[in-house]
């Protein structure tokens, strides 16, 4: 028969074995959850990040309509590049930040934006007061699954 000494000491092992059996349980318990909040596209937190990342930027973000004519939304610094508070640019039409010098080959950027998922090009921006300036402008076509366009993205980046 076994002693008493030993009986504690295996006792006290199983329960230091149990124990690190449940951290070991709480530890991926944990990890899964972390990974659910950072790397769950509709999880809040990673829909704050995102949100954090868009309303940081240091160029201009903006949403366009599906047909591209009007701007849905835009982060601060695309409203601060052309003069407006964000809340003024939702529903403007698209035309009112190209300037007129723009013209001629406005119809050509039109064409080659409702085209491609991706286009990149140079232009004149124009400001709520008039004054211009000019711009990289890379539009992306977003889509759903199905391959219908959702919107359209612009990065506009003041290249003075």
């Amino acid at each position: 028969m076994l002693s008493a000494p030993i009986l504690l000491l295996a006792a006290a092992v199983c329960v230091l074995i149990f124990c690190i059996f449940l951290l070991f349980r709480e530890n991926e318990r944990l990890e899964a959850e972390l990974r659910s909040h950072f790397l769950d596209p509709s999880s809040p937190k990673h829909l704050e990040i995102y949100q954090q990342i868009v309303e940081s930027a240091q160029w201009g973000i903006a949403t366009r309509s599906a047909d591209g004519q009007l701007l849905e939304a835009c982060n601060p610094t695309f409203a601060r590049l052309h003069g407006y508070l964000p809340e003024e640019v939702k529903g403007m039409p698209v035309s009112t930040i190209f300037a007129p010098e723009n013209a001629s080959e406005g119809r050509t950027w039109l064409r080659q934006i409702h085209s491609p998922d991706h286009y990149r090009f140079e232009c004149i921006h124009k400001r709520k007061d008039g004054s211009t300036f000019p711009a990289l402008v890379d539009s992306s076509v977003i889509r759903d699954q199905a391959g219908n366009i959702l919107f359209r993205v612009l990065n506009v980046l003041d290249i003075t």
